[in-house]
């Protein structure tokens, strides 16, 4: 919130001389002398240059008569509300990644499988462990596969809905698994002397 409500500073005095030099080449006719600028000073503490010529331009667009501090106050204060509720207006309408909520969901289900106690079978965890080989799918390793609809060796490649991934993952997993353990297999074993 740096950018919207800044601390008590007050400005310079050659700051507010700067803003009375803008408001009187606007052709409004103000004092300028050392009382002004103390006046003006302490009016506007809490509030920058920049906003306050900001101001200045918007109030020169909808009066002609000078600016006073509480006026130049109000618009500053009326453009920090809106900057502020767009920010939480695009805060509130953003849409979540579809990843990151597949994956909250994910954790929340799991949650309440073992709080429940349901397992999943084994086939369906092993899947899940290998990232999904249809394109259009594209369901990264832990995560479910998206329905997509396409054909696989010419018959629709729709998820199975039981298990949520695909049959090409499940084969995927399953051949992994097979060369795991055919790798295993070829290692050499030490026996261990009894």
């Amino acid at each position: 919130m740096t950018g919207l409500v800044q601390a008590a500073r007050q400005m310079t005095r050659a700051e507010v001389s700067t803003l009375l030099g803008m408001i009187l080449s606007a052709g409004h006719r103000i004092s300028a002398g050392h009382e002004a600028v103390a006046m003006w000073r302490a009016s506007l503490t809490g509030y920058s240059l920049p906003e306050c010529l900001a101001a200045l331009v918007v109030h020169n667009e909808f009066s002609s008569v000078a600016p006073r501090p509480h006026d130049l106050i109000s618009h500053i204060r009326r453009a920090r509300r809106l900057v502020l509720n767009e920010r939480v207006l695009a805060e509130s309408t953003a849409r979540p990644d579809p990843d990151e909520a597949a994956r909250a969901s994910n954790t929340h289900m799991a949650a309440i499988r073992a709080a429940m106690g349901w397992k999943r079978p084994d086939e369906h965890t092993a899947a899940l462990t290998v990232a999904c080989p249809v394109l259009e799918c594209g369901a990264a390793a832990g995560m479910p596969c998206r329905r997509t609809g396409t054909a696989r060796k010419g018959r629709p490649e729709n998820r199975e809905l039981r298990k949520g991934v695909h049959a090409s993952r499940t084969e995927l997993a399953a051949e992994q698994h097979d060369q795991a353990e055919q790798a295993a297999d070829t290692l050499p074993r030490k026996e261990i002397p009894a």
